[in-house]
Parts: C-alpha cells; sequence; structure tokens
C-alpha cells in the first residue's frame, strides 16, 4: 500500500496485487464493503496519518476510485469543506480503465459489475457512515481518553534548534525534549497535547522544513529516555526560543 500526499487535503492511496492477497481480499469484496474492505480503509487513514501528517479530523471524505487491473486499484482520498459537495463528488471512476479488465475472471469484476459504479459508491458511503458513527461514539464516551500523538524529528548541529523554536514558539506549547545520541545527532520529541490535529499538523509541517521525521515505532519514546542523553527534558521549545 503506497501512499502519497497530493495538498493538504489530499492524498492518493494505490493498493497493489500485494495488498489484496496479503488481507485476503479481493475487488470484489472491496465493492460490497466487507468488513476486511473497512479494516483496509481504517488501516488507510492510520498510515496516512503516522507517515503523512494527513488527519481527517471527523471532516466528510470523499473517495474517488480507479480500478487500475482486476488486482489493483487507486483511491483518492479529500477531505471535503463543505459537505453538500458529497452529493455530486463523492466518488468518480475512469471509464476508460472499465474496458480495460478481463471479464473472465470470477474471482473479480465483470465488466457489467465495473459499469454499475452506484454499487461501489455504495460500498464507500457504508464505509464513510462506519467511521463517522465510530467517531461520535469515542466522542460520548468519557472513560476513553483522547490520544495523544507523538512525533520525533531530528536534527544536527544543535544551533539547527533555534531557528525552529523560533517558529514553532508562538504557536505550540505541547510537552516536548531534545535528546543526543552519541554521533550527535539530536531528536525533538513532540506531543500533540492540548492542540488540535489541525494545530499540531502545521507545527509538523513547519518542522518538517527543518529537520527530518523519524518514524514513530511504539516505545521509542522510552527507549530516547532511557539510553540516550537528555539534553532538555521539558519545555525545549520555549527554553530555546529564549535564548
Amino acid at each position: 500500500m503506497r501512499l502519497e500526499r497530493v495538498n493538504e487535503n489530499q492524498i492518493k492511496c494505490t493498493l497493489n496485487p500485494e495488498d489484496f492477497l496479503e488481507r485476503q481480499l479481493n475487488l470484489r469484496e472491496l465493492t460490497y464493503g466487507s468488513e476486511k474492505a473497512t479494516t483496509l480503509f481504517r488501516e488507510m487513514l492510520q498510515q496516512a496519518e503516522q507517515e503523512l501528517n494527513f488527519f481527517t479530523d471527523d471532516s466528510p471524505l470523499m473517495i474517488e476510485a480507479i480500478p487500475l487491473s482486476s488486482d489493483s486499484a487507486l483511491l483518492i482520498i479529500t477531505k471535503m469543506e463543505d459537505p453538500e459537495e458529497l452529493d455530486t463528488r463523492f466518488a468518480k471512476f475512469a471509464p476508460n480503465q472499465f474496458e480495460t479488465l478481463d471479464s473472465s475472471e470470477d474471482d473479480f469484476f465483470s465488466k457489467e459489475e465495473l459499469k454499475r459504479a452506484d454499487e461501489i459508491l455504495s460500498m464507500f458511503q457504508k464505509v464513510q457512515e462506519e467511521l463517522l458513527h465510530s467517531s461520535m461514539k469515542n466522542k460520548t464516551d468519557l472513560e476513553e481518553p483522547q490520544k495523544d500523538l507523538v512525533r520525533i524529528y531530528s536534527f544536527s548541529p544543535f544551533d539547527a534548534i533555534f531557528p525552529i523554536a523560533y517558529k514553532l514558539n508562538p504557536i505550540y506549547h505541547g510537552e516536548n525534549a531534545i535528546y543526543k545520541d552519541t554521533n550527535n545527532n539530536y531528536y525533538l520529541v513532540l506531543h500533540k497535547s492540548h492542540h488540535t490535529p489541525d494545530e499540531f499538523n502545521r507545527v509538523c509541517n513547519i518542522l518538517s522544513e527543518y529537520a527530518n521525521n523519524i518514524k514513530v515505532v511504539p516505545g521509542l519514546e522510552a527507549y530516547y529516555k532511557e539510553h540516550l542523553e537528555c539534553i532538555i527534558a521539558n519545555n525545549a521549545i520555549d527554553i530555546c526560543a529564549s535564548l
């Protein structure tokens, strides 16, 4: 599954044959909105959040589905500012793509099925409704704490932190710290804390211009705390901006 950010509100996801094989999913199941398809879509959004800083922010989503072959597809996901646009723009399909598929494949689409784009649209509407329902449930569940996202950026030398701090200090006030490894590489660890996803996304976009984004895996921050030298344990951005 290959993700690519088009702009602030849109990403593209290419699903290859290996993606379908790994998840034991085929295009027919994708069309009819199976549980596997819903799981795939959630995984796609989570990966986009981690790798591309693409947050849906509970916004309505438009999904454009373009079959590339009998076992691959391109999905274009767009955050919509006006929910009413979904009525006419929720899904688009490339007609010339339908003609390239082999109708003899029993496990995938026939040409007749591919032409019934309303069935594919129905599947994505079902996924969107389930995601929206899940989002609303999480909002009303007071026992479930809000997820605190963590991002890590590397930079060198240490002086490189100062232009970063000057830009971020007015807009970012979450939990953050700086660590140093034995090769004199520095790591800025930031938490979303009380910031909204849009605010945190803006912070991450600025950071990407000055430092390298480190892929965050479970336990990475704990590893830094235990094995790296802590340069500034708390409020690193505020401290560096004041120097």
